[in-house]
């Protein structure tokens, strides 16, 4: 399948959610990523600021039929250890009947966790791989897993409407999604600081200026300008996503992808 548009979504699991979700668009030019557009999730058709509303036009946006890539930023799955299930698949479209609410499932993880290792949490076989910062049950993590895991990525598996890599394998005519994490792929790059400060608009462009050196992307002037001025962080987020998408779709197919860890716990790709 070869993919011509790249979606890079920095994803949160907040009430508002409408407000923080941002979107970039990218499609190849040549050998780079051309960025067309990045947006605030509320400013999809038929969405909202708050999270039902939001979430529902997400899903509808990701399973359009096409040749789309989508990079998310929350884990597509847990540790092995607290998977009762004997594929992804099963383990997600079980999710949300399995884990009632956020808090539930922060429970549940961490009691099942203590019972079966001693420790209350650690990671996925990726997540130390890639380096990301917290185990999907964390405290500042949770509510992203949850949220993405019940409320975008199960409908649309369960819809056969999206094929999610590498624990499926690419049908024509279906968009592509993959996990991503911008913090993993920024640790790639040698870039380390913060720049989620609205006072760190120039660590923002500086970084914006390495993608462009490293990864070849280009972008228009006004969407540059939005993303640096975004104090958030949000905005450059969700280019960094998009980048790493693009890479993944863009490199050989790697057989490591498919270790048994990632194809039960999912993948993070940097």
């Amino acid at each position: 399948m070869q993919v011509t548009t790249f979606y890079g979504i920095d994803f949160i699991g907040a009430v508002k959610a409408g407000r923080k979700i941002w979107i970039a668009e990218g499609t190849a030019d040549g050998d780079a990523l051309r960025i067309n557009s990045c947006i605030r999730a509320c400013d999809l058709p038929g969405s909202g600021r708050d999270r039902a509303h939001c979430l529902a036009a997400l899903r509808k946006f990701i399973g359009r039929p096409g040749n789309f890539s989508y990079g998310l930023d929350f884990p597509f799955g847990l540790p092995g250890v607290l998977v009762e299930q004997a594929s992804w698949k099963a383990f997600v479209l079980n999710f949300g009947a399995q884990f009632g609410s956020p808090i539930a499932f922060r429970e549940a993880c961490t009691n099942l966790a203590i019972q079966k290792t001693g420790l209350k949490e650690f990671k996925r076989v990726t997540d130390i791989e890639a380096k990301t910062p917290f185990s999907p049950y964390n405290i500042r993590l949770f509510r992203q897993t949850f949220y993405g895991m019940r409320d975008v990525l199960a409908p649309l598996v369960a819809d056969e409407r999206i094929r999610v890599l590498p624990m499926q394998e690419p049908k024509p005519g279906l968009p592509i999604v993959i996990e991503i994490c911008p913090a993993s792929t920024l640790k790639g790059m040698g870039r380390i600081e913060s720049y989620k400060k609205a006072s760190l608009s120039l660590v923002r462009e500086r970084i914006l200026d390495e993608l462009a050196r490293q990864t070849a992307i280009s972008m228009p002037d006004d969407v540059k300008c939005q993303v640096v001025e975004d104090g958030e962080g949000d905005a450059l987020d969700s280019i960094v996503a998009a980048t790493a998408t693009y890479r993944a779709m863009k490199r050989p197919n790697n057989e490591a992808d498919k270790a048994e860890s990632h194809l039960l716990e999912g993948c993070v790709y940097v």
